[in-house]
């Protein structure tokens, strides 16, 4: 369909082997702990047959949710003996897999933040079309979907809704509906998929930001009048919050702070404006959640 890899995190990608059955594409779950990997090999191994084409390791200062305490994000020490761990573990099914002619890719390395393994992972790519995929979907037909509908409808980038949920409840709704950049709109970025011609041109994500790089491609992409769009107006992603622009307050007056600069940077008239709106619609958009059970709001 187009992909090269697909690499999954935010959960335990443990069927992930079934999307890409009878396909070339490259797999790769992204792991914070032994434990999870353990989990993930053992059940792709036993049920599919096959392991992990590569494993990404991600410490506490990854952002996102990773299941961290506070402090041990300033002791690493821990972090390295687990990686360590990981790697010795993965061995077993690397010569496993060597002897039926199986070739596995093992990295793990230190990175300066979430966009810059979001551009490690670009990079390794090399497929006609990129999404960021950092969040499950909501079901195992959603990147197939996506591939058909940027072939069907002849656009550069598709977008969709996602649900926003906490400890099982959904806490916000992202339609995916087509807006106003100017009104402070923007997509659900793991909705984001897009063919490689529009991250050539606009890519990579800027590293000099610690939450809202990505608020910074999507500028860039809207603002660009040679681009097609298309809005697939249906519920693709199921996001786990608690990540770096929304965990706390904190969280998201940094964000506001980078998006306000972000608009400063790409010379936005009005930017405040803007950013005003953005900061509205999100509130907004939490205040007035279902709150239903995650199970309950996609029937």
């Amino acid at each position: 369909s187009g992909a090269d890899l697909i690499i999954s995190g935010a959960g335990l990608p443990m069927r992930l082997p079934e999307l890409t059955e009878g396909s070339n594409i490259k797999i790769a779950p992204i792991v914070s702990s032994l434990k999870a990997a353990k989990v993930i090999l053992q059940r792709w191994d036993k049920r599919y047959s096959r392991s992990a084409d590569l494993i990404v390791i991600e410490g506490p200062k990854a952002g996102g949710h990773l299941g961290f305490h506070a402090d041990e994000a300033e002791n690493l020490e821990h972090i390295d003996e687990e990686v360590k761990a990981i790697i010795e573990y993965k061995k077993t099914y690397e010569e496993k897999y060597k002897k039926v002619g199986k070739k596995l890719i093992w990295k793990s390395e230190k990175d300066s933040g979430i966009y810059d393994g979001s551009n490690k992972a670009a990079a390794m790519a090399s497929g006609d079309y990129l999404l960021f995929g950092t969040d499950p979907y909501v079901d195992d037909t959603v990147i197939g979907y996506i591939v058909n509908s940027l072939k069907k409808y002849n656009v550069d980038y598709v977008y969709g809704g996602m649900y926003f949920q906490r400890e099982g409840k959904i806490i916000r709704c992202w339609s995916g509906k087509p807006g106003n950049w100017r009104f402070g709109w923007m997509a659900a970025t793991p909705t984001l998929a897009m063919k490689r011609s529009v991250w050539e041109k606009h890519g990579p994500l800027d590293v000099h930001y610690i939450s809202a790089s990505d608020y910074k491609f999507q500028l860039n992409i809207f603002r660009d009048r040679t681009l097609k769009s298309k809005s697939l107006k249906r519920y693709l992603v199921m996001y786990y919050a608690g990540g770096t622009s929304n965990g706390g307050w904190k969280g998201k007056w940094l964000s506001i702070r980078e998006c306000q600069k972000i608009l400063k940077d790409c010379h936005v008239k009005f930017g405040w404006f803007t950013n005003l709106c953005k900061t509205a619609t999100a509130v907004c958009a939490y205040i007035f959640a279902s709150r239903k059970l995650v199970g309950e709001e996609r029937r």
